[in-house]
């Protein structure tokens, strides 16, 4: 191989040789935005979800009371029929 040839392959293998770094490089900044993106949401996440279970629990006692005074009520109702 000539040497001009020789001396253009080796200054196209360089410049892939740091596309290829710049690349990876590029890559492993994205992937660490990523990871911390998806943490700052599945942390953001379990806020509100437990947010809404203690809602939910304020909602479920709530029905379970109108529930048991309904109970009482037709109890009530059900002896004033039965007299």
């Amino acid at each position: 191989m000539n040497s001009e040839l020789k001396e253009l392959q080796d200054n196209l293998n360089k410049r892939f040789d740091d596309l290829e770094t710049r690349f990876a490089v590029q890559l492993e900044g994205a992937e660490s935005r990523l990871t911390t993106r998806i943490g700052d949401v599945q942390r953001g996440l379990r806020g509100h979800i437990e947010d809404l279970e203690a809602h939910l629990s304020v909602k479920i006692a709530g029905v379970d009371k109108k529930v048991d005074d309904l109970g009482r009520r037709v109890g009530v109702l059900k002896k004033a029929v039965e007299k």
